[in-house]
């Protein structure tokens, strides 16, 4: 196996491996993230998914960059 092939199958195992560390330190890095932004006084947003990405509940996306405004 030469070089390049095994540099292909380390990037694949790290993409592999995204789920599996999201599952195991998910909820705990989610909680230290709140408690820090608590701690420091922001507002805590509720996020949701949207079509086109993430944004805060009651608001909505602007227009892409680069578009005429109205």
């Amino acid at each position: 196996m030469n070089a390049v092939a095994a540099l292909q199958l380390l990037i694949a195992a790290a993409f592999l491996s995204i789920p599996l560390v999201r599952s195991r330190y998910g909820a705990r890095a989610q909680a230290a993230v709140e408690a820090e932004l608590g701690r420091q006084g922001s507002v805590r947003r509720s996020w949701r998914r949207t079509a086109c990405g993430s944004t805060p509940a009651g608001t909505r996306p602007g227009p892409p960059s680069g578009s005429p405004s109205p």
